[in-house]
């Protein structure tokens, strides 16, 4: 590798606003460690100066204090703090830590170990800032002063005397090596802690859990979503083709039908507006509770059997007021679904549809005759009944066999009985 490139590679850190940035962190992190070091010099000198009586007292002050110091990073609200300053500081990525987790062991101690590195490396570079950055200075102006001497008052009086030009110049370089590698302390000491950052200011195990219960809800929440879309439009469209198609046929000779199959299609087609404004309203505001229309249930299942201009023959067992709501919802969109399968894919003929209403449970069994070209096992309305079926805890099975395809759905609401 040529020598200017090992140059460039080498000064390239000292050019970037990530270093500084990181740098200012390091020495935050210094400057809170300095109460911490002059509260250690104060009470081991004054312990020194002490005996008997003023002894003991010196050493419950310094207990009290250490224990005060402590807390403080153990504090749930400190980790929120070293996330965003690691976020704004450091350039790490890093999610909001969970509120519900954030006074956990595993949290605190995490927090705290965090706080400790910080201000350790913090006062490290702090100290070298202090010494590096006036040495360096000092010595880069070696070669522009007259006498070539060079005198610092840090802790100690320190000066140096460059006796010839070349001196003054090596002097001068020495300067710029010393204020790089001050620098570079920004450099170590933020890569190390931008390393670190994930492990201890990362989520916890208890905040990874949340966060997997927040995303299956979430999944769930949108699987919901799209089984209400797939059930409530596809039943529209399919019922609106099924009407225009039976209104085109008969337009001529029987007017009056045509008509009647016209209104259906308003009213599917008005229906069917309202499911989505409903649905769209929760996926903008977020909130179940802002739907504006009731949702069907299996009362309204007459009402659903009429939409599609076809044959469908209702037996009701039971009372279907004493189905739960929630069941009641669930098995409205089995039945609809059901329906919608079977005129889309059915021969055409008579469709077969018993609800029965059993003291802890609701049976639905939808029986139609399959074409001739529509055998088939599987779909996205079968996958949406089954999880609909699933998540109350029933089961459902469907299938054909000798000719017919049958649903046949149980939805129980007292899962210990069912």
């Amino acid at each position: 590798m040529q020598m200017p490139t090992i140059v460039r590679r080498a000064a390239r850190p000292l050019v970037r606003s990530s270093t500084y940035l990181r740098g200012v962190y390091l020495l935050l992190g210094g400057v809170v460690a300095i109460p911490y070091v002059a509260l250690v010099a104060i009470f081991v000198h004054a312990m020194g100066q002490s005996s008997g009586g003023d002894l003991v007292l010196f050493v419950l002050l310094a207990a009290v204090t250490a224990v005060i110091a402590v807390i403080v990073p153990f504090v749930s609200a400190a980790r929120t703090l070293e996330v965003v300053a690691a976020r704004a500081f450091l350039g790490v990525e890093l999610p909001d830590p969970e509120p519900t987790t954030q006074g956990s062991w595993e949290s605190r101690w995490r927090g705290a170990l965090w706080y400790l590195i910080t201000l350790a490396l913090g006062s490290v570079v702090t100290i070298v800032v202090l010494y590096g950055v006036p040495t360096g200075l000092g010595a880069l102006v070696i070669p522009f002063t007259d006498s070539h001497t060079l005198t610092l008052q840090l802790l100690d009086t320190w000066s140096f005397d460059a006796n010839s030009t070349a001196m003054a110049l090596l002097a001068g370089l020495a300067g710029v090596a010393i204020l790089a590698l001050t620098v570079y302390t920004f450099v170590i000491g933020g890569a190390l802690l931008a390393r670190w950052a994930p492990s201890l200011l990362g989520p916890t195990r208890a905040d990874q859990i949340v966060m997997l219960q927040r995303r299956e809800r979430e999944l769930a929440a949108g699987n919901s979503l799209a089984r209400e879309l797939h059930d409530s439009i596809g039943h529209a469209l399919t019922a609106v083709t099924m009407q225009a198609g039976a209104a085109g046929r008969v337009l001529d000779h029987d007017p009056e039908f045509a008509r009647q199959a016209l209104s259906r299609i308003e009213e599917t087609g008005r229906s069917a507006l309202e499911e989505l404004d409903d649905v769209l309203g929760i996926l903008r505001r977020g909130d179940e509770s802002a739907v504006r229309h009731p949702a069907k249930t299996l009362t309204d299942v007459p009402t659903l059997a009429t939409d599609h201009g076809t044959d469908v023959r209702i037996t009701i067992t039971g009372d279907l007021a004493a189905v739960p709501p929630v069941v009641s919802r669930e098995g409205y969109r089995v039945v609809q679904e059901s329906i919608t399968n079977a005129v889309r894919h059915g021969d055409g003929g008579a469709i077969e549809l018993r609800i029965d209403v059993q003291h802890n449970a609701v049976r639905i069994v939808v029986e139609n005759g399959v074409g001739a070209a529509t055998l088939r096992t599987g779909g996205r309305g079968l996958i949406g009944m089954r999880e609909r079926v699933l998540i109350l805890g029933g089961r459902l099975t469907a299938g054909a066999g000798t000719g017919r395809w049958t649903v046949d759905a149980k939805l129980p609401w007292d899962k210990k009985e069912s």
